[in-house]
């Protein structure tokens, strides 16, 4: 489960920062782990399965909320410059006349 978490906050950091073939090399570090750890652990054939498979869905699953994040962000940024030039495009239209 701490695995699960830390490769969704790992997904999202990659979103927010990088385009989408970053995610072949985060699940190709992200495997091995996951299978020493399911290994470690024990259990059934199924309990192991999961614990391989969770941290690969949560890895892609922050990013996609990574992406999320950044467009959110272009949005908001791209909304503060829109006003700030209309703004200004209206002081100097009235202050011409």
């Amino acid at each position: 489960m701490t695995l699960a978490l830390l490769s969704l906050l790992t997904g999202m950091t990659l979103g927010m920062r990088f385009k989408i073939l970053v995610l072949l090399p985060a699940i190709a570090c992200v495997l091995p782990i996951a299978i020493t750890v399911s290994l470690l652990e024990g259990g059934s054939a199924w309990s192991m399965f999961l614990a391989v498979v969770m941290p690969i869905v949560g890895v892609q699953l922050g990013y996609l909320a990574g992406i999320g994040i950044r467009h959110s962000l272009a949005l908001a940024r791209l909304s503060r410059l829109r006003n700030t030039f209309s703004g200004k495009a209206q002081l100097t239209r009235h202050s011409a006349h």
